[in-house]
């Protein structure tokens, strides 16, 4: 069976168009300025923090304790199976075929 497609087809082209540029040119140059320097002169300071002692002492203090028991329970589920099945099912659909019928030509042959 031939079938007939239309399609869309592109071609590349280039086309040269006229541009202008412009280009950013840095120049060094020298610059001169003054500028405050910093001196650091070493100090001693003093000052003063408390001092703490410690002292250990006993504490006590109650707490609860828990006991655990072990007991067996029993408990009914439903089971589940599953089993694979083969379905069909039938579908209808048409589809167009081409028909072709002769047309008779007439022809003049020359020798």
């Amino acid at each position: 069976m031939n079938e007939e497609i239309a399609y869309t087809v592109f071609e590349q082209q280039s086309e040269q168009i006229p541009y202008e540029c412009t280009y950013i040119v840095n120049k060094p140059e020298v610059r001169t300025g003054t500028r405050q320097v910093v001196d650091y002169k070493m100090e001693t300071r003093e000052r003063t923090r408390k001092q703490i002692k410690y002292v250990d002492e006993t504490r006590t203090r109650t707490r609860k304790e828990l006991t655990y028991t072990t007991e067996k329970k029993s408990e009914t589920y439903p089971v589940i199976t599953y089993s694979t099945e083969k379905k069909t099912k039938e579908i209808s659909f048409t589809f167009n075929v081409p028909e072709t019928t002769p047309t008779p030509v007439q022809t003049t042959r020359y020798e």
